[in-house]
């Protein structure tokens, strides 16, 4: 993957500073596509680009540059494969030195490339691998006195727990990224735009986690804190993620109107890179809402747009869930388009699934 193709320079600096809607026109000026257009098309020019890079040696920096920056764009628009055609060959070289504690495997160029490493292990859902490529990550950059990249290590090992339900392990090192992000601010000088970010990112696990330990109130209070320092920011997902939980959040609350109004503000960023997977998600939340509170027509219609994008990923557990919420739909006697017929059909279709 030459020069050429892909800016590294203009690439590297777009996702440092996460502004992906910079990086998003980096991709389609470079491959002559548009993302959210032309998926198959992107994904193609993605599968060359793996090849030409391939070429190169494997411990050349630009190469391992390239590919994590790459890969990470990747994965956060939700194209898991396709990122992991760029960080397969590092998997096993990055992956195994962790119990080991090989700190060679460690350099400041190496760091993006190990947090992709991780986040290949963690679409993978191997949820104790991530936490201990934290751990490593983490304890080597504070030797080094590294404490912005530390924060980093101590946000992969929050998410992990959270994943493995050891929810005060996960609080406990979301604290601790706080405390090292604030630390790089205070001694290494870095950018508030970028610490703001990643401080928003933090906050938003901190939320993610409340909601899932049943602390509506906790939760709320925190994705606002996350909302402050990401609303001005191009990272999409993440003010996505924010607006899709605080609707859940706020339904579950009596506060119908403001959750609404976070769905629409969900979708809308999703919708920035057509994220598909966390359309599918949304729309099943606000259908499922929607049809709580009477307006099952509206319901159907977010409920039918689930079940598409679900089949349109091959996603068949969102599929499957969308099925089951349908046929409900379909069998409530107050619906005015009821048709237990085809109430059966999506009942038996999500089962099957």
């Amino acid at each position: 993957m030459a020069e050429g193709l892909l800016n590294l320079d203009e690439l590297a600096e777009a996702m440092k500073g996460g502004k992906y809607r910079v990086a998003l026109q980096l991709f389609e000026r470079s491959s002559g596509v548009s993302i959210r257009r032309n998926e198959k098309g992107f994904a193609h020019w993605c599968k060359d680009c793996a090849g030409q890079l391939a070429k190169q040696d494997v411990d050349d920096s630009s190469r391992m540059k390239m590919a994590a920056y790459v890969a990470e764009f990747l994965y956060y628009i939700g194209m898991d494969q396709q990122a992991g055609l760029f960080i397969e060959p590092y998997v096993l070289r990055l992956s195994t030195p962790w119990d080991a504690q090989d700190h060679e495997s460690f350099s400041h160029t190496r760091i993006p490339l190990i947090l992709q490493v991780a986040q290949y292990h963690y679409v993978r859902r191997d949820f104790s691998l991530v936490g201990r490529i934290g751990e490593k990550l983490s304890h080597w950059c504070i030797e080094q006195n590294n404490y912005f990249d530390a924060a980093l290590g101590q946000h992969q090992m929050s998410r992990a727990y959270g994943r493995q339900d050891s929810f005060a392990r996960a609080e406990y090192h979301c604290d601790e990224a706080i405390k090292y992000l604030a630390q790089a601010k205070l001694h290494q000088n870095y950018d508030n735009t970028l610490i703001n970010w990643r401080m928003g990112l933090v906050w938003l696990t901190e939320g993610h986690i409340a909601w899932i330990k049943g602390e509506q109130h906790n939760s709320e209070r925190k994705l606002y804190m996350a909302k402050y320092h990401l609303v001005d920011t191009d990272d999409f997902i993440a003010n996505g993620n924010i607006n899709h939980s605080l609707g859940c959040i706020l339904y579950t609350m009596g506060k119908g109107e403001e959750a609404q109004k976070s769905f629409k503000e969900a979708e809308a960023h999703y919708l920035e890179v057509n994220h598909k997977l966390h359309l599918a998600r949304l729309y099943l939340h606000w259908g499922n809402s929607l049809y709580d509170t009477g307006h099952f027509k509206k319901a159907e219609e977010k409920l039918e747009q689930s079940k598409s994008m679900a089949i349109s990923i091959n996603n068949k557990r969102q599929h499957g869930v969308a099925n089951i919420a349908l046929s409900l739909l379909y069998s409530n006697k107050e619906f005015e388009n009821r048709c237990m017929k085809k109430s059966f059909k999506y009942l038996e279709e999500g089962k099957e699934i």
